[in-house]
């Protein structure tokens, strides 16, 4: 599964309730979640302000792929080349 080593506590447990709420069937759009534009596979869901939860769909279903700062995504987003997922 997905790896919360470093992330602050109150973030890892909010992103545990997002993680559980994709694996009991929520839609991602339901938890605020949206594709990406260039990158349609890919779908970013906010966990607090400051992270976001980068899933990929697939065909049995939404996967978590990284947990990242609003900062860090901002930088992938830009240069796609860096995720290597």
């Amino acid at each position: 599964g997905l790896s919360l080593r470093g992330v602050p506590k109150a973030i890892a447990a909010k992103a545990r309730e997002v993680l559980t709420a994709i694996d009991q069937g929520t839609q991602y759009w339901q938890l605020a979640g949206k594709r990406l534009t260039d990158w349609r596979q890919m779908i970013k869901i906010p966990v607090t302000r400051r992270y976001r939860l980068l899933c990929r769909e697939e065909e049995d279903g939404v996967k978590p792929v990284k947990l990242l700062t609003h900062e860090a995504y901002n930088k992938l987003v830009r240069n796609p080349r860096r995720m290597k997922c």
